[in-house]
């Protein structure tokens, strides 16, 4: 039977937004109506799509925009729309007062075309998709889970929550390049002393007077040490501009999942947002197929969500989520048996739930542990290079003053 999309209000004044199959749109008000729903829309479901590939479901017809925002832009505007939302504004009414609001105008022009599409009838995630230079497909599908669920305002959340994380850890890699600095800083200065015995030809100008030695070593540091720095720092912010492009979005995901640590993170902060999503679409009585579907299109890794969307026909088919758990290879044994038994005893909601709030605390330690890890590998080779220096430094008089000696 076909798919039909629906916007309901049920008996509590939620506004919902669903899919179900029916022979018709008639059929489907009646339904709704016999459960006591106000119908609002009723419309047929665009026909589903069975690409091999995550990035294939993904992919739009539409015409994409490059415009993009920075993300402290992103970050007010999510955690502006969960405010707006839940004060029982309508989607286009919040998006219209946000972006009279917003300075920056790129996110204005990002707002303008999206409150446009919303007052034409469109959902809020088909708006996002438009952009997706400023919005991941991950957050997207967050966002179109939460029109399906019917609770658009927490996915809303969600997302502001992880752009303030995001912001957080932008902060904290601007202390490490600082405390990084400071250490070099200091290491410089105690390796100062030795240079010329180092590099005897480099500094044989600057003999002469205190002003010329200190013009030389100002001139080496700045070619060997200030230079090569730059082009590191510079070449890191490269590279990450590069990636952050859509189209290279799923090589840098595939590429994170190879890198010890980094690997662990990206995996379980997937998976965290996978549980708590599918916990609740399930919990709104969204069918399983649907929910598993819906919640592996907004995992923010697309190389996990990929392994995750595979399982989605073998739910339509009448496989139990405690074997599609099993299936993916992502999840342990023991989270695949605890379904199983929940599903039997009719607690599939809760044992979604309990698996969401684990995955979610692993993700936050994963995260905490790769950070720290990262900071302490460079400040140890640092460390490490400045007191070889220095030992060379010390050393190198000593072992001459040895040979004049005969010693």
């Amino acid at each position: 039977m076909p798919l039909f999309r629906y916007e309901i209000v049920d008996k509590s004044g939620r506004t919902l937004i669903g899919v179900t199959d029916a022979a018709s749109e008639s059929d489907v008000r009646e339904r709704l109506i016999s459960k006591g729903c106000t119908v609002k829309v009723v419309m047929p479901a665009a026909p589903s799509q069975s690409p091999p590939r995550l990035q294939a479901v993904r992919a739009r017809a539409m015409r994409t925009l490059r415009t993009s925002a920075p993300p402290n832009e992103l970050m007010v505007f999510f955690r502006s729309l969960q405010s707006c939302l839940q004060a029982g504004m309508s989607t286009f009414e919040a998006l219209t007062q946000i972006g009279r609001q917003t300075p920056n105008r790129g996110m204005r022009i990002i707002l303008e075309r999206m409150a446009s599409r919303v007052q034409a009838g469109g959902k809020l995630s088909d708006a996002m998709a438009e952009f997706p230079r400023a919005f991941p497909a991950h957050a997207v599908g967050v966002v179109a889970a939460g029109e399906i669920g019917g609770f658009l305002p927490a996915m809303v959340g969600d997302i502001a929550l992880d752009y303030e994380l995001a912001r957080r850890a932008s902060n904290r890699l601007l202390r490490i390049l600082c405390i990084v600095g400071w250490i070099n800083a200091i290491g410089t200065f105690l390796i100062a002393p030795f240079l010329p015995i180092f590099l005897p030809t480099v500094f044989k100008e600057g003999q002469g007077s205190i002003g010329a030695a200190i013009a030389a070593y100002t001139k080496w540091t700045a070619l060997h040490v200030a230079l090569p720095s730059l082009i590191l720092i510079g070449g890191y912010f490269l590279i990450a501009a590069v990636f952050r492009q859509p189209s290279m979005r799923p090589l840098a995901h595939r590429l994170v999942l190879r890198v010890p640590g980094y690997a662990q993170a990206s995996r379980m902060r997937s998976l965290a947002s996978f549980t708590r999503i599918l916990w609740r679409l399930q919990n709104a009585g969204i069918l399983p197929a649907q929910a598993w579907d819906a919640a592996s299109r907004a995992s923010e890794n697309s190389v996990v969500g990929v392994r995750l969307w595979e399982q989605a026909p073998a739910l339509q088919s009448g496989r139990k989520f405690g074997e599609a758990v099993a299936a993916t290879g992502l999840f342990t044994s023991e989270d695949s048996r605890m379904l199983a038994a929940a599903e039997m005893g009719g607690q599939i909601v809760d044992g979604f739930q309990r698996m969401a709030a684990h995955y979610e605390d692993t993700a936050l330690w994963a995260v905490g542990r790769t950070k720290w890890f990262g900071l302490h590998v460079v400040i140890l080779v640092n460390i490490i290079a400045i007191g070889v220096a220095v030992i060379w430094g010390v050393a190198v008089p000593y072992r001459n003053l040895f040979t004049m000696f005969g010693i």
